[in-house]
């Protein structure tokens, strides 16, 4: 009899059960995302256990035509990254019979030792010399997409050419404009 009544009542405000359902539902997603998962990709509230570790494919061979081919496979970064991430010895896998938990990351782990770039003295002369004119970077001395942005940026407003490139006149206005020796 009371189950019966507390039925007739919650079908009188349809819109306040509705509300309890849907914050209820953020609630869920909230604790699961900030308390139960420890790791990146596992989801702890709905028990997916299974995951498979992904294997590294070989990138197929091609054939090679000349001079020109060799010298764009030198400044191809991602045909090295494919080459060496399917050259890569394979991780023998997790003992007692689980699988990988992570296999993404094992691979982003494994190719960031083979390809991470060196600093260089001059990119962090340069870096400098865009910090002092006001650019937002972070010195760390490797040319990446903020270090050339902010060159095209800088070109463009000093009326140079704008290539993102450090060539020498690029060089001398920036160490003339920032009052940075740049060598």
């Amino acid at each position: 009899m009371r189950l019966f009544r507390l039925v007739q009542r919650a079908a009188a405000y349809p819109n306040r059960i509705a509300a309890a359902l849907i914050a209820a539902l953020v609630l869920a997603i909230s604790v699961n995302a900030l308390e139960l998962q420890q790791t990146r990709h596992p989801a702890p509230l709905f028990h997916s256990s299974f995951i498979t570790p992904v294997a590294a494919v070989p990138a197929p061979e091609k054939p090679r035509r000349a001079a020109v081919a060799s010298a764009a496979v030198q400044s191809d970064p991602i045909g090295q990254l494919l080459r060496s991430t399917a050259a890569a010895p394979q991780r023998a896998a997790p003992p007692s019979g689980q699988p990988d938990q992570d296999a993404i990351a094992r691979l982003l782990e494994e190719d960031a030792g083979q390809i991470a770039p060196q600093p260089s003295k001059r990119v962090l002369a340069v870096q400098r010399a865009l910090v002092k004119l006001g650019f937002v970077l972070r010195p760390d001395g490797i040319d990446g997409d903020a270090t050339r942005q902010a060159i095209e940026q800088f070109e463009r407003n000093h009326g140079l050419p704008v290539r993102g490139e450090l060539s020498p006149r690029v060089l001398r206005e920036l160490s003339v404009q920032s009052g940075v020796s740049i060598d």
